[in-house]
């Protein structure tokens, strides 16, 4: 039954990552929202949220380095998230086949959700048309590393920003090591009464509303950076505070209300599902947040600069 579920459930996600234009926010996108929902799913069979939450997000973000950097194919991308899931599982405490199973069924059912479209035909172009477009080419490309890397940029931040909502709402402390003690191998644990650590095995431990207060205060500079970033260059493309200035600045105010929005509801829902369900739902939905509160802002500055 969940095989079934996992694979209608990572199908539509394929589908709805298609739509995404930008390569980087396509991969965040998918990565989380396959890390998110197995955690879920791994919580309702009687496992840990991390554990699903691990194997889902390296599977999908496995099998997309395959697939789109590596070029290795489907066989090479499937197998890439099936044991890439099933290590990260592994490495967080929990089950190396559930976690290649994870990835398997992600990679799998990302790779059916894609479709290469080819094309060509026609004479050869001149030796000067090919350079001409060559160039044209690679101003182009560097305007998409330019913009891309932008959105990128944005994007962390909104999950940044995500992730301290999703913090404070968990509250308690977390541990990242087992302590000097006993090595200080990666053991990750919440604590809901916010132990401050010690023992005899000298754990040390990180206040989660501390550590959300700051990265809240990061995410916010960071916003207002790179709003101030594309509201001058509005500013310049216009020569004063036309119609990109005006949308640059919208669009500022839009992609920072959603993310805080969804942040906040993220983080809330996430909290059914314990403390890095809470964490998880605060990321998801800073980043979609962002990205929804961005679009709609333009849309509604669009259909009233009509009026």
């Amino acid at each position: 039954m969940w095989g079934a579920v996992s694979g209608a459930v990572t199908f539509g996600i394929g589908e709805v990552a298609k739509t995404i234009g930008s390569v980087y926010l396509r991969f965040v996108f998918q990565a989380y929202a396959h890390g998110f929902y197995n955690g879920i799913a791994s919580e309702l069979q009687g496992g840990k949220f991390v554990h699903g939450f691990a194997a889902g997000a390296i599977g999908s973000a496995a099998a997309t380095f395959a697939g789109d950097v590596l070029k290795a194919g489907p066989v090479g991308q499937i197998l890439a998230g099936g044991v890439s899931g099933g290590l990260a599982a592994e490495i967080s405490g929990g089950d190396f086949i559930k976690g290649f199973t994870t990835g398997i069924i992600v990679s799998a059912f990302n790779h059916a959700a894609h479709e290469a479209a080819e094309g060509g035909g026609g004479d050869p172009p001149s030796k000067m048309a090919q350079i001409a477009a060559e160039a044209e080419a690679m101003r182009s490309r560097w305007d998409n590393i330019r913009d891309d890397g932008l959105l990128a940029l944005d994007t962390g931040n909104n999950g940044i920003g995500g992730l301290s909502m999703g913090m404070s709402q968990a509250g308690g402390s977390i541990r990242l090591t087992n302590g000097v003690y006993n090595g200080s191998r990666f053991s990750l644990r919440h604590y809901a009464s916010g132990w401050s650590g010690g023992s005899v095995a000298k754990i040390k431990t990180y206040k989660l509303s501390v550590y959300g207060s700051t990265l809240g205060r990061y995410s916010t500079i960071g916003t207002m950076g790179l709003g101030v970033y594309n509201m001058f260059s509005g500013f310049q493309m216009d020569g004063g505070m036309g119609y990109n200035f005006q949308l640059a600045t919208t669009q500022t105010i839009g992609g920072w209300a959603g993310a805080f929005a969804l942040g906040k509801a993220g983080a809330y829902l996430g909290s059914y599902f314990g403390p890095w369900g809470t964490l998880g739902g605060g990321i998801l939905g800073g980043v979609v947040g962002g990205f929804g509160g961005t679009s709609i802002s333009t849309d509604m500055f669009n259909h009233f600069r009509k009026k």
